[in-house]
């Protein structure tokens, strides 16, 4: 590559100079030293510089023909609608702002495995997309290694580009076994090795999301944060953690069919005097507030709000209910109405425990 570009592209000239001359010593040196040497050489003079670095040898290869491979999982890709759930359904090793610009076509075509609604393999194109070539790259988590889904994944990325007319690569580390399976199932036509030396400045990390620089940088930078301790959160801060943690929810099986199951008793007025505030999903209903205003307790109208609260809850489908109660709260209550209690936190405050209790319908 050096000899083909030479050195310079995006290099300031000292360090270009310097470069040139490693590399000219090394192939020089008798016997001739191999290309990966050559580029190993020069990492030291890189990162003396302040750039981040890596070498290592890679397997380049072509796809030659069309390549199909069936697998049990849905095959999602960038070409097509997206459902809303796959915001959420980030597998963990793209950064969320990496993910959403994934999703929305920014950082190149892609095609995913989904089992449920879980990302069991992924094949995007991490490289520049150029007019006439487009290389992929592959991951699969490790619980669903084996099974095809990569080989299904990348199958589909090279269907979704070849239309372009585009050349198209698949490319591994040499060490990576489980990706040069995946080229050799896919019948690939391997066409050499390539040494590789990266080099990344912060220009080119700029448009990066601070993590995503930390990871180029090899690991997490944690100034790149700021922590923040407050006993007055701002609600719109409250919001962005209970969103997300409903986002991440709402990508599970079966969470989905959460809803709000709630029961109100009203006075003359229409004041709330009794309420009961919950949901159900699947088999299960969850009361996570009930309250008595304090003149009507004791003549069972809590009773009666949290029967009709059972009686929804039966009605759609549930098997049980379970809720929480503080010691000086209504636990004995709810004892005397059926339910039993299946945990403690005993010492919450100064003689105080919470108990957890459930019923079944």
């Amino acid at each position: 590559m050096i000899e083909a570009f030479g050195v310079g592209s995006g290099v300031p000239p000292d360090l270009a100079k310097a470069i040139g001359a490693t590399r000219q010593r090394v192939v020089s040196s008798s016997p001739p030293a191999s290309a990966l040497a050559a580029l190993e050489a020069c990492a030291p003079v890189l990162t003396e510089a302040g750039w981040n670095v890596r070498c290592g040898v890679s397997l380049v290869y072509l796809f030659e023909s069309e390549q199909a491979f069936d697998s049990d999982a849905t095959i999602r890709r960038s070409d097509e609608a997206r459902p809303q759930w796959m915001r959420a359904a980030n597998p963990g090793n793209w950064h969320p702002v990496e993910w959403n610009e994934l999703l929305d076509g920014r950082l190149g075509p892609w095609t995913m495995a989904v089992v449920g609604h879980r990302i069991v393999s992924l094949c995007h194109t991490p490289g520049p997309l150029t007019d006439r070539t487009a290389e992929c790259g592959v991951w699969t988590d490790p619980d669903f290694r084996g099974r095809g889904y990569a080989a299904a994944v990348t199958a589909q990325w090279a269907a979704l580009l070849r239309p372009s007319g585009r050349h198209l690569f698949y490319s591994t580390d040499a060490d990576n076994h489980s990706s040069r399976r995946v080229a050799d199932r896919l019948q690939l036509r391997l066409l050499g090795h390539q040494c590789v030396l990266c080099a990344v400045d912060e220009a080119e990390e700029s448009h990066l999301h601070p993590l995503s620089r930390a990871r180029a940088n090899g690991g997490t930078r944690i100034d790149e944060f700021s922590l923040e301790l407050t006993a007055d959160p701002a609600g719109e801060d409250v919001g962005a953690v209970s969103q997300g943690l409903d986002a991440f929810h709402r990508a599970h099986p079966g969470f989905e069919e959460k809803q709000p199951l709630a029961v109100f008793l009203r006075d003359r007025e229409g004041a709330v005097v009794v309420g009961a505030v919950g949901r159900t999903w699947g088999e299960s209903c969850e009361v996570q507030l009930l309250w008595v205003r304090e003149d009507v307790r004791g003549q069972g109208h809590g009773t009666r709000v949290l029967a009709a609260v059972e009686a929804e809850a039966r009605a759609r489908g549930c098997t049980k209910v379970h809720l929480d109660a503080l010691s000086f709260g209504a636990s004995a209550f709810y004892r005397r109405l059926g339910y039993r209690e299946v945990h403690t936190i005993r010492g919450l405050a100064r003689g105080i425990s919470k108990h957890y209790l459930e019923k079944a319908l």
